[in-house]
């Protein structure tokens, strides 16, 4: 954030794997993504909606982790591993 320009850089990577029985995880496929992003932080708005913003900030990332529905299954066990 510079004078009122937000400036944001984006590194996401995806690994696609499969189970086999007896081998193990094997990796099927891999993708980089890496995005530079550039815009404008209108700070007067964000003072106006300063009540709707800090609404969206229900929860902290722990309780949302730990809220989530395969939190309670170990590592790669959750039901919905294989969907």
């Amino acid at each position: 954030m510079a004078h009122g320009d937000l400036r944001l850089g984006l590194l996401r990577t995806t690994v696609q794997m499969e189970y086999k029985t007896g081998k193990g995880y094997q990796h099927l496929y891999q993708d980089l993504t890496v995005s530079r992003l550039n815009g404008s932080l209108d700070y007067d708005r964000c003072k106006r909606n300063a009540d709707e913003l800090l609404e969206w900030d229900g929860q902290d990332v722990d309780d949302w982790v730990n809220g989530a529905s395969s939190f309670r299954y170990p590592p790669n066990t959750s039901p919905a591993w294989d969907n």
